[in-house]
């Protein structure tokens, strides 16, 4: 396990629960079961909303989803992570949410921001870095 805090984005999580991307679910299982996680406050909206609308889950479902995750600390979002999600849409663009995102990330000292949203190997006030975990790192040929 690593000592290193990682925060998973939203489609992390999902992939546990789709059936469509067998080989990103099994890597989403693993960085559930292998990494010191946490997920924020909107990760947890952001879940029950992908799983009614684009999976068409019940909200018995959803619940039942949410004690499964119960074991992942959740970040709540403070006044601070606002303000920080504003700065952050002035000096690198992100979008509101994904700002939001690496706001928290940063505000809780997070060092790993899993996610297939942003580009990966970015360094975000050099001391986040943005990781997608489904890029399959290919060998050379020989």
């Amino acid at each position: 396990m690593s000592d290193r805090t990682c925060l998973l984005d939203t489609n992390v999580i999902i992939y546990l629960y789709s059936n469509d991307e067998h080989d990103k679910n099994l890597i989403a299982d693993a960085l559930i079961n292998e990494q010191n996680i946490v997920i924020t406050r909107q990760v947890v909206n952001e879940i029950c909303n992908v799983l009614i609308r684009k999976y068409s889950k019940s909200p018995a479902d959803v619940r039942n989803v949410l004690t499964e995750l119960k074991q992942i600390p959740v970040l709540e979002l403070t006044d601070r992570i606002t303000w920080k999600t504003l700065d952050l849409i002035e000096r690198h663009h992100f979008s509101y949410w994904d700002s939001m995102l690496i706001a928290s990330a940063l505000e809780n000292n997070c060092e790993i921001l899993y996610t297939e949203d942003l580009q990966n190997g970015q360094i975000i006030e050099n001391r986040l870095k943005i990781v997608n975990p489904f890029i399959v790192k290919r060998k050379p040929k020989q």
